[in-house]
């Protein structure tokens, strides 16, 4: 009982305010059974996405050209890590409890990544 209060806990610190819909959540996370899962998968998962993408194309502008497909193999190589690190993290908590604590890893990874590239991009400006 008391993993699934952490988790629980940990699922409900918010972390954005932008969001995916119900059925977007459920093709990312198909075991999501209840609403607080619900409701972290939708305010979470895009906006994480959307500022990584946006630092994304911050460091291409000011990424030499010759860099940029060894950023592409090393984000995608990030990508995996994360969902597997999410899942391995989730592991120990039975149902929606792990739902919750793989939901919030990856938004919390996915803001992480964010600011190691935006640091990156601030690195490469001219």
């Amino acid at each position: 009982m008391t993993r699934f209060l952490a988790a629980l806990a940990l699922a409900l610190t918010p972390t954005s305010a932008l969001a995916l819909t119900e059925d977007e959540c459920m093709a990312l996370h198909p075991e999501i059974t209840s609403a607080v899962e619900m409701v972290d998968c939708t305010m979470e998962t895009e906006a994480g996405e959307k500022a990584l993408a946006e630092a994304l194309t911050s460091l291409r502008a000011v990424l030499p050209e010759d860099l940029w497909a060894q950023q592409e193999a090393a984000q995608a190589a990030w990508s995996a890590w994360r969902d597997a690190e999410c899942a391995f993290e989730a592991a120990p908590y039975p149902g929606s409890g792990g739902t919750g604590v793989e939901i919030q890893c990856r938004a919390n990874l996915t803001l992480a990544r964010r600011q190691q590239l935006v640091d990156a991009a601030e690195l490469w400006k001219p």
